[in-house]
């Protein structure tokens, strides 16, 4: 079997589960994560006898998705922000909608420079290196309670040649310097449990509950937590970036108008209300 071939049955035996458009896509990444090739290195090789040992792996692969394993947790590795990041279970999966929070930061705050930034709940540090990147000579602060995640996100930012200051923080017990940053921007656990009954295999089986869950009495637990926070911390004309349940949209904009921010909710690329900016 050449490299070509291998491809094509790799592809043939995942599109009855995600269909071809995804079944492609998958096969490219798993081509550049196990034999570090794109698109054009693998054409100038497509005629070249597989390995048994990349033979291997590819089934491997196509295994373990056909049980609902996300690609990401067995490549280690997912694509955000046009930047590959190191990925492992126990942290959560960056999605394109996180992306489209950090696009809505990046355009409003182009231009301005020396920006103090914290990111709640930063996990794999996503968007604290996106941010650290695309704002120049921005101070990023990256706070999760997991260890691992902290860890996962100090090496994500070296690999991406920037730099942040990622610490282990329970959001419950920080306190902040008053009026000391511009941007506060989280992606919070924020599904209520009982919601977890009609998730797919691939989210609820392998992605961590802690990151995702809210108890059904409480949803806007980390939210009101992180507006105490930002009521303290922001200094004028500060923002308050969240992702949010959709669900919790109205309750959300009460709570923050409430607390005196101007309240913004804009939907996500599959029109939901999604992305939402509070500014002090």
């Amino acid at each position: 079997m050449n490299i070509g071939q291998l491809r094509r049955q790799t592809i043939e035996r995942l599109t009855p589960k995600y269909g071809e458009r995804e079944a492609t896509a998958m096969t490219r990444l798993a081509f550049f994560a196990l034999a570090g090739w794109d698109t054009s290195q693998f054409i100038l090789r497509s005629d070249r006898e597989a390995s048994a040992y990349l033979t291997g792996k590819f089934d491997d692969l196509v295994n373990r998705l056909q049980k609902d394993e996300p690609i990401q947790y067995i490549l280690g590795m997912a694509d955000f922000y046009g930047m590959v990041f190191k990925i492992r279970p126990g942290i959560l999966i960056p999605r394109p909608e996180t992306a489209q929070l950090v696009d809505w930061i990046v355009d409003d705050m182009s231009g301005r420079k020396d920006l103090a930034v914290l990111d709640v709940g930063t996990g794999s540090g996503c968007i604290a290196v996106a941010l650290a990147l695309n704002l120049p000579f921005s101070s990023v602060t990256a706070i999760d309670i997991n260890p691992e995640a902290v860890a996962l996100a100090r090496e994500n930012a070296k690999n991406l040649h920037t730099r942040i200051d990622a610490r282990q923080v329970d959001i419950f017990l920080y306190e902040p310097e008053r009026q000391s940053l511009d941007i506060i921007v989280s992606n919070p656990p924020y599904i209520p449990q009982s919601e977890s009954r009609s998730m797919e295999r691939n989210v609820l089986d392998f992605e961590p509950h802690e990151a995702l869950f809210v108890p059904d009495d409480d949803p806007l637990l980390y939210y009101r937590r992180i507006i105490d926070v930002a009521k303290i911390a922001l200094r004028p004309h500060g923002a308050l970036y969240f992702e949010i349940h959709p669900p919790l949209a109205t309750a959300l904009r009460q709570l923050l108008s409430s607390a005196g921010l101007n309240v913004e909710i804009r939907n996500d690329m599959y029109g939901r209300q999604r992305l939402l900016k509070a500014v002090k």
